[in-house]
């Protein structure tokens, strides 16, 4: 018999109580189950458990000890492993929800019995009798809270065979949500504060210096680091290279210290840890010899350039890294910390809809669809969300032959897609989720707010008027977007994708100012296996004025046309103009069209070895361009770190202009773009009212059932299936006009089950395989907004 204190005070108090009669009126319908060593638990029992299919009823463990583990459809994937005594109730949560269990319970004693209440005899005895339901409610409510707040439940965490999550120093390292949550994770425990605080302030200044682009700052930070952790009279001397970490890692037979002992987790040592042996005896000595090391490198650091500067203490980074690794890193995999980082990791296996975004406002409408600005609900972070209509697109492409293509309005609309879920780089516009409902696709990209690079460039006529009150870039903000543009091309290089449609209109600023490449609707990714260097593309594709020669001969390009198109893309900044007029068609000779630049700064002054890099990079021939590895090279940018370059890490010159010129509020001119500040009204696409009458309410019930039953086993998360028109109908009926809702048959008189086959079949129709995504780095930048 259960007891507990009473919820809710006065008439209608309910008490978390069950009296002898409830015991024996709920226990008239269970199964008592006995179990050998792991032997799994069945989930289900009798005829009365038929539908069990969308729910499981009730295990209570009363003898030995079990583990719930998942189904094995999720055995693949990083999971707690939980191990349960007498006394615990099993899939209460499933229970309470009503949804289905994606655990199995495995006897992990020599014999084990657990008391079975199913789920048809629960709902039976509950709904005849509404007192005892509501006590029994309150009973296991309360129950699971205790569950959660004080649970003597044991974790373990379990990697399966092609398991996602990071369960290694390097993988959380690399993701700055997860070390975030390491880092927290030894703040907790004192006895690991006390060991690691200095390894770890250390690790935190050193990885600092990766990404400061101020030489002083850089300066002051790696001779302050040096003094506290690694002169000889540090104050605060690493633990990694203490005499006790060097013995406990000098020989294998040589026993661990009491805290290393605890580790289950290790990995192999880097290369020069191998000698730790030596060093251990070293230690003893004067002073370790990679401290020696480190001792006469900063000896010289007043040559050192900055890049030489962010780098010099790799070598005692990694040691820190491992010695943290070594002490903390088995406790943390099997920490509620570390629960988190798989949380994070299954939220890349959850596909948002839309309502998991709020509207702020509708940045632009065009003929396939509609650019919004908008806000995802759970953390706060603004995104730019295109949204197309799929009819439209169908309408469009249908049957339109395109080269690589299979054929089919789904493969052209999925090629720009599939080029942006291929890449990320701080200097792209990433999209960051990609979801679909019935009648539309929705691309979740990064929010620029400061409009595109249209209004420093030439008018639409190709033109620059005298007295046009446009702003002019400055020679310093033309090399930061050369410096920012060239580092997105190079990247796409790297990734074997051409761009082919650079122009001041594909070029947004972001919040901080930096120049950021978008739309990559005519880009090409190479066939898998091939280089740069092999791929050759026909096709005719981008804006006339900035095509390569090569491009509007339609004689075969690769790379050396996105950086014909980066030459004109620097004159048209510097100059005002286009170099070779609004339509060229380099039949004549280069010298008759080629409409030579002044190069001129703010001062009148010619800008220095600019004119060079432009006539390099504007030869007609590809052959006679400026190689991709000179490029990096060139004296026009200067000392330039491209390092800091391509980690967006560069102070932009542009920021405080952006800032006086209100540059958030500018409206890019385009024929092909209507720009609204406010939103008169709300997109069909997002609205959630549905029509009123009993038929859309019976309905929507009867695809509620619908969906429960379509839905696969041990689905984690509870994700409807493709073909289930669940969370899709309510968009679908909102978006429904009167004259819509005729084409497609659906009225009030139409039965349920032939509105339902109809939305089915549309549903199966137009949906867009491969289409669904979701960026690892969005659910980490989204930690990090909100950790």
């Amino acid at each position: 018999e259960e007891t507990g204190e009473g919820v809710g005070e006065g008439k209608g108090e309910v008490m978390a109580i069950l009296s002898v009669d409830d015991c024996k009126v709920l226990l008239d319908g269970g199964v008592c189950i006995r179990c050998r060593r792991e032997q799994t638990v069945p989930m289900s029992y009798g005829p009365m458990d038929e539908g069990l299919n969308s729910s499981h009823g009730l295990l209570m463990v009363i003898g030995g000890i079990f583990r719930l583990e998942p189904i094995e459809a999720l055995r693949s994937r990083t999971f707690v492993l939980h191990r349960v005594k007498p006394g615990h109730w099993i899939w209460l949560t499933t229970f309470l929800l009503g949804a289905r269990a994606t655990t199995r319970a495995v006897c992990d004693s020599a014999e084990g019995s657990l008391l079975y209440l199913p789920y048809s005899h629960l709902e039976r005895i509950l709904q005849t009798n509404r007192q005892l339901s509501a006590r029994f409610h309150c009973l296991i409510s309360t129950r699971l809270s205790e569950m959660i707040r004080y649970s003597d439940v044991k974790l373990e965490v379990q990697h399966g065979q092609r398991a996602d999550a990071p369960h290694t120093i390097a993988a959380i390292s690399s993701n700055e949500a997860f070390f975030h949550i390491l880092y927290t994770f030894i703040l907790s425990s004192a006895t690991f504060v006390e060991q690691l605080s200095a390894d770890l302030d250390f690790i935190q200044g050193a990885r600092s210096m990766l990404n400061e682009p101020n030489v002083a700052v850089l300066m002051a930070t790696a001779r302050g680091l040096y003094a506290v952790y690694l002169a000889p009279d540090a104050t605060r001397p690493l633990g990694c290279f203490s005499t006790l970490y060097a013995a406990s890692a000098s020989t294998e037979g040589e026993q661990r210290t009491s805290t290393t002992s605890q580790a289950e987790h290790t990995s192999p040592s880097p290369p020069h840890l191998d000698a730790a042996g030596s060093r251990g005896q070293r230690a003893r000595g004067p002073r370790d010899s990679t401290l020696m090391d480190i001792d006469e490198v900063m000896s010289s650091i007043g040559h050192m350039s900055p890049s030489q500067l962010r780098h010099v203490f790799d070598t005692a980074l990694h040691c820190s890294m491992s010695y943290v690794e070594r002490l903390s890193f088995a406790s943390f995999l099997q920490s509620l910390h570390y629960q988190y980082c798989i949380q994070l990791k299954a939220k890349e296996r959850v596909v948002p809809t839309s309502d998991s975004f709020k509207i702020v406002k509708v940045l632009g409408e065009g003929g396939f669809g509609t650019v919004l600005l908008v806000t995802k609900r759970d953390c706060g972070v603004s995104y730019a969300m295109k949204v197309q209509k799929k009819a439209v697109l169908r309408a469009s492409f249908e049957g339109f032959d395109h080269a690589g293509g299979d054929g089919g309005w789904e493969s052209i609309v999925l090629r720009e897609l599939t080029i942006m879920k291929s890449l990320h780089h701080p200097l792209l516009v990433n999209v960051c989720y990609a979801f679909q409902t019935i009648e539309h696709v929705a691309i979740v990209m990064d929010h620029c707010p400061n409009g595109d690079l249209t209004r420093f460039g030439v008018d639409r006529d190709g033109t620059y008027e005298i007295g046009d009150e446009r702003p002019a870039l400055t020679a310093d903000q033309v090399r930061f977007i050369g410096l920012e543009v060239a580092a997105a091309l190079l990247y796409l290089h790297s990734r074997v994708v051409l761009y082919r449609d650079l122009k001041p209109h594909n070029l947004l600023l972001d919040a901080e100012g930096h120049a950021r490449l978008i739309d990559f609707g005519v880009s090409k990714l190479a066939p898998p296996g091939m280089t740069m260097s092999e791929f050759v593309s026909h096709e005719y594709v981008g804006s006339r004025q900035y095509m390569a020669p090569e491009v509007v001969k339609e004689a075969g390009h690769s790379a050396p046309c996105d950086w014909f198109s980066f030459g004109v893309l620097l004159y048209e900044l510097s100059e005002r103009e286009l170099p070779f007029g609004m339509c060229p068609t380099y039949e004549d000779d280069p010298a008759h069209e080629y409409r030579p630049p002044d190069l001129l700064d703010e001062d009148g002054v010619e800008v220095a070895h600019l004119g060079d890099l432009i006539t390099n990079l504007l030869a007609w021939d590809p052959r006679a361009r400026l190689e991709e590895s000179d490029l990096k090279s060139h004296p026009y940018w200067g000392e330039a770190d491209w390092e800091l370059v391509n980690r967006k890490r560069m102070p932009s010159p542009l920021e405080l202009y952006l800032r006086t010129e209100k540059a958030s509020e500018y409206v890019p001119r385009s024929s092909k773009q209507t720009v609204v500040t406010k939103v008169k009204h709300m997109p069909p696409v997002m609205m959630q009212t549905f029509p009123r009458g009993p038929a859309n309410k019976d309905l929507l019930q009867r695809l509620s059932d619908n969906e429960e039953a379509e839905r696969a086993d041990g689905t984690i998360n509870s994700q409807p299936s493709k073909l289930s028109p669940v969370g899709e109908i309510g968009k679908y009926l909102a978006a429904a006009q009167s004259q819509q809702d005729a084409a497609d048959g659906y009225d009030e008189a139409s039965s349920v089950d032939d509105q339902l086959e109809r939305l089915k079949k549309k549903m199966i129709d137009m949906y867009v395989e491969g289409w669904d995504f979701v960026s690892e780095h969005a659910i980490s930048h989204e930690y990090l907004a909100n950790p």
